[in-house]
């Protein structure tokens, strides 16, 4: 109705695999009061895989796989104001491998690398598919739980430690487990202030 040029980007899928192509076209109304659309579609796959993988490079750990320090408290930030507007809890969970110096001092830190993935599976194996897993430190993660009371997160918080607890790591000619240690808070108790929030959890 406005006569506004067309241009989408979307994906193709193949029976090999799929294509990102990009649609541009200009409308030209017709004498007889028919649009006449004349333009293009290429194909920008190479480009838009690029696009992915810088935007994974940014966001993602890239020993553990789950979301880097940035990028967590870019969501906290973000899930912290949506959790104000629908007046709804949040609740945060900071976790630290136990005595995790002398994985790396005794088994090598290629052990120690093969521990902290080990805990990246075992944590994301509990968690919803809309709570947030980041690795923060070295061997510290953080897990926002939104919509979540503080009691819920406790329970999540236990059902955690015990599948870390219970996770065998084997590296190499090394077997052992490795426990952690949980800290929870929530906006019912700590509010919405970003560094409070973390503070208590910590």
């Amino acid at each position: 109705k406005q006569l506004e040029d067309f241009k989408c980007e979307f994906k193709v899928m193949l029976s090999d695999g799929y294509k990102w192509l990009l649609a541009q076209a200009i409308p030209q109304k017709q004498s007889d009061g028919a649009i006449m659309w004349t333009g293009m579609i290429i194909d920008i796959t190479e480009r838009k895989q690029l696009e992915i993988k810088l935007r994974e490079e940014s966001t993602t750990d890239p020993l553990t796989g789950l979301y880097n320090r940035r990028y967590f408290f870019e969501q906290l930030q973000l899930k912290l104001s949506q959790c104000q507007r629908e007046q709804r809890p949040l609740s945060l969970i900071i976790l630290d491998l136990d005595l995790f110096k002398c994985v790396n001092d005794q088994h090598g830190h290629d052990c120690g690398d093969a521990v902290l993935k080990a805990v990246a599976n075992a944590i994301e194996r509990v968690m919803r598919r809309y709570d947030v897993v980041a690795r923060i430190g070295g061997e510290e993660f953080a897990i926002i739980l939104p919509n979540t009371s503080l009691h819920f997160a406790m329970n999540v918080a236990e059902k955690i430690r015990e599948t870390i607890q219970t996770t065998t790591i084997t590296h190499a000619d090394s077997t052992l487990q490795i426990t952690a240690t949980l800290g929870v808070t929530s906006t019912e108790q700590a509010g919405t202030q970003i560094e409070t929030l973390f503070k208590q959890a910590d």
